[in-house]
């Protein structure tokens, strides 16, 4: 049995496994994932199901959805613990995997081995599929776990980038990081990435582009230039530094 928070919550095994659509039986589910292999407390699902006001029957309550989710999962996976609850899903939870996939690369990027992190960071990137528990950040609990993997997501891309950029691959860089760009228009990180990228395609008018771009996002929005790392290389596109060139991608 798999278990799929990385997009839309999902169940999958060599068994069809029917989840329901009620909401607050999938979102106990959620927040049993969000504690996968720990103890969720029963305040604490409580908490994260009804908020500051829970009704007097949220034990009661919990306890059904728990019952249900045990005909889905089996009574040997989710186990109730002295003060709560426990799902144990061992490594088959995406989420996990996405983490551990993202450090062994980030560990083989920083000793320069690029084609191992290239592979392992693709790998963790491929796992989603959409928002991380997507259906369910209106729950503050959940919306705090999404937000940690969103941004772990966001620096493994960008290492990923960096070792397709190391490898001579910035041709095939260019149209996803303007998409990138696009749907994170403050992170300048991405930014001088696209420019990097445009310029080893020898398209150095259209990395000028981005970075006026940019510029103008920052002063209009927030009242600020771009940090001096891009600033730094705006100038040395501009001056057509022959250092920043690789081999064709």
């Amino acid at each position: 049995m798999e278990f799929q928070v990385l997009g839309p919550l999902r169940v999958r095994s060599n068994e069809c496994v029917y989840l329901g659509t009620a909401y607050k039986p999938r979102l106990v589910l959620a927040l049993l994932l969000a504690r996968a292999n720990r103890t969720a407390s029963l305040d604490w699902l409580i908490g994260g199901v009804w908020g500051d006001r829970p009704p007097t029957s949220a034990y009661d309550n919990l306890r059904g959805y728990v019952h249900r989710l045990r005909k889905a999962v089996g009574r040997a996976r989710l186990l109730r613990e002295s003060d709560g609850y426990v799902l144990c899903v061992g490594d088959a939870l995406d989420s996990l995997l996405f983490e551990r996939l993202t450090a062994r690369g980030t560990a083989a990027f920083d000793q320069g081995e690029m084609v191992d992190a290239g592979r392992l960071l693709r790998a963790a990137l491929d796992l989603w599929h959409g928002s991380a528990f997507g259906e369910f950040t209106d729950c503050h609990t959940i919306a705090a776990v999404s937000e940690r993997l969103e941004q772990l997501r966001l620096t493994a891309y960008e290492c990923w980038v960096e070792t397709e950029l190391a490898l001579g691959r910035h041709t095939r860089l260019v149209g996803e990081l303007y998409e990138a760009v696009a749907a994170q228009p403050y992170r300048e990180s991405l930014r001088s990435h696209l420019m990097l990228a445009l310029y080893r395609a020898n398209r150095r008018a259209d990395a000028l582009a981005v970075y006026r771009e940019g510029r103008a996002i920052l002063a209009t929005d927030l009242g600020l230039e771009p940090d001096a790392r891009l600033q730094d290389l705006h100038e040395r596109i501009l001056g057509g530094e022959p250092a920043l060139s690789l081999r064709p991608g």
